[in-house]
């Protein structure tokens, strides 16, 4: 959980790409170097699928042993497949994905359920979830807000709105679905997708505090702005004010005979 809330929150995806789950090397006669081994580790643990006639390294950012990936032609929507994925704990699989269309991807895990997280074509961070039916949590489990967020009727970004959760408000879980839990609120059920939420309290107080830092640097920087605003109004306002008085000053003494003839009079 508290991988969701830095990759929310500090913008950390790319110094993500390298890491891997530490694996303990065999002893061996011939010892190879840490970095070595680092390299091997990731190497064993990341996972390469074949696309479009290119070869796709999605990085393994979970704790989990991926034996293998491979995409079955089974377009259900236009150019689209499905990805299976063989883990230590069975086959994960991925309906209606677009693997070709995966730049930078990581396979991360949340609740059981496995995820692709990638960047597409226009810079969005994306992500898909695999094809899973909805799952209990073991016991009372409460999941905390890392921003306000919608809770919706249905497990869909297209469903009605049936109230605004907001940051740091606490909510009970009902059931895990991929790429979202269902929840209850203030007496309501409802779903919220599962990135902006966390079972740890500690990252929401996280987020609400970097919130209010931005909050607060945000006025102090509408503050100044307007401190210099306001001065540069009121010494532009002098200034106009000097030149009309000093056209005054230079105008008295004469006689109105001549304010006409000069023009000054109308």
């Amino acid at each position: 959980m508290k991988r969701k809330w830095m990759y929310m929150y500090l913008g950390a995806a790319a110094a993500m790409l390298g890491m891997t789950t530490p694996v303990m090397a065999a002893e061996t006669e011939e010892m190879v170097s840490e970095a070595e081994s680092d390299a091997a580790v990731l190497t064993e643990t990341d996972v390469t699928l074949e696309a479009d006639g290119a070869e796709i390294v999605i990085i393994n950012e979970t704790d989990r042993m991926i034996e293998s990936g491979k995409v079955i032609e089974e377009e259900v929507e236009e150019d689209s497949c499905t990805v299976v994925f063989t883990a230590e704990d069975g086959e994960h699989t991925f309906e209606n994905v677009k693997p070709g269309e995966w730049k930078d991807p990581r396979l991360t895990d949340d609740q059981g359920f496995l995820y692709v997280q990638y960047t597409d074509a226009e810079g969005n961070s994306r992500e898909a979830a695999e094809t899973a039916e909805p799952a209990a949590p073991e016991g009372e489990l409460s999941v905390w807000a890392l921003t306000d967020v919608n809770m919706r009727e249905e497990a869909s970004s297209a469903s009605e709105i049936v109230a605004v959760v907001g940051l740091g408000d606490e909510c009970k879980v009902l059931a895990f679905l991929p790429g979202w839990y269902q929840v209850e609120y203030k007496g309501e059920e409802g779903y919220i997708n599962h990135r902006f939420l966390s079972d740890d309290q500690a990252d929401a107080e996280a987020a609400a505090k970097q919130e209010q830092a931005a909050a607060d640097a945000a006025a102090a920087a509408a503050a100044a702005q307007q401190s210099t605003y306001s001065y540069s109004y009121s010494k532009s306002g002098s200034g106009k004010k000097s030149n009309k008085n000093s056209n005054k000053n230079s105008n008295s003494g004469k006689t109105q005979e001549e304010c006409l003839t000069n023009g000054l009079l109308n």
